[in-house]
C-alpha cells in the first residue's frame, strides 16, 4: 500500500447492525520474529480479555506472548532495552494529552495481508494525535516503519487464517460480542512494552497523561 494512502476507517454502523466495513489494506499485527527485539508504546486493554481472549488465543500468535488486548500507538519503537532518557522523551512527548475514555461498540475489518477482525475505538482522535506526538519526537521510527501515512486505531481481535474463514468468523465474533458491547474504558496511561530475548513481551514503564 503506498504511503500516500489512507487505511479506512471504522464501520459507521454498530455492531449487530449489518457486516462490518472492510478495507483494502491494514499494518500488519505486531510480530516477534526476526533478527531485533523491538519495543512498542501500547494503550494496553487487559479489561477486554475475557471478552476476546477466546479468538486472539487462538488465531493472533502474540497474544500467548505477554500481549494482552491493546491499540498500537507506536511500534516499531526502540530496541531493547530501551534508554532512559527516550522513555523520558516519550513521557514529555504525551504528558500534555489530557486522560479520555475510548468506547468499543463496532467491528471492523482489514482483509489484505494478515484478514485482521478488530474492535474500532471510539473516538479514535486522541490515539491519532498521541500517535502523531510520538512520531514528532521519534521521527526515526514511524508507525509501521512508515509504510501507512495515517494507521486506523485498532484492537485486533482475530486473524483469519484464510480469506474464506474471514466471513465465517466475523459473524461467529459479532454474535457474541453484541450483547457485551459497547465498552468504555478510561485511559491515563501508556504502556512501553519490550520483547525479551525468549519472543515474550513485558511493561517497561508507564507514560501518564497529565493534560
Amino acid at each position: 500500500m503506498p504511503a500516500s494512502q489512507s487505511l479506512a476507517r471504522c464501520p459507521a454502523a454498530p455492531l449487530d447492525s449489518g457486516p462490518a466495513v472492510s478495507s483494502e489494506s491494514a499494518p500488519t499485527p505486531r510480530r516477534t520474529l526476526g533478527a531485533r527485539r523491538a519495543s512498542a508504546i501500547d494503550v494496553r486493554l487487559p479489561e477486554l480479555a475475557p471478552l476476546v481472549d477466546r479468538w486472539r488465543r487462538a488465531t493472533v500468535p502474540v497474544a500467548s506472548l505477554g500481549i494482552v488486548p491493546h491499540v498500537t500507538v507506536l511500534f516499531p519503537w526502540r530496541p531493547p532495552p530501551v534508554p532512559a532518557q527516550a522513555l523520558r522523551d516519550a513521557g514529555a512527548a504525551v504528558a500534555g494529552v489530557a486522560p479520555f475514555e475510548l468506547t468499543f461498540r463496532r467491528l471492523g475489518r482489514f482483509e489484505e495481508q494478515e484478514r485482521v477482525l478488530y474492535l474500532c475505538p471510539e473516538p479514535d482522535a486522541p490515539l491519532r494525535e498521541l500517535t502523531r506526538r510520538l512520531a514528532a519526537a521519534f521521527p526515526d521510527t514511524p508507525p509501521f516503519g512508515g509504510r501507512f501515512a495515517d494507521p486506523t486505531p485498532h484492537m485486533t481481535v482475530a486473524l483469519a487464517p484464510a480469506p474464506d474463514d474471514l466471513a465465517r468468523l466475523e459473524a461467529e465474533i459479532a454474535t457474541a460480542l453484541a450483547p457485551q458491547l459497547p465498552l468504555t474504558v478510561t485511559v491515563r496511561h501508556l504502556s512501553v512494552e519490550e520483547e525479551g530475548e525468549d519472543g515474550y513481551w513485558s511493561v517497561r514503564a508507564s507514560l501518564p497523561l497529565a493534560g
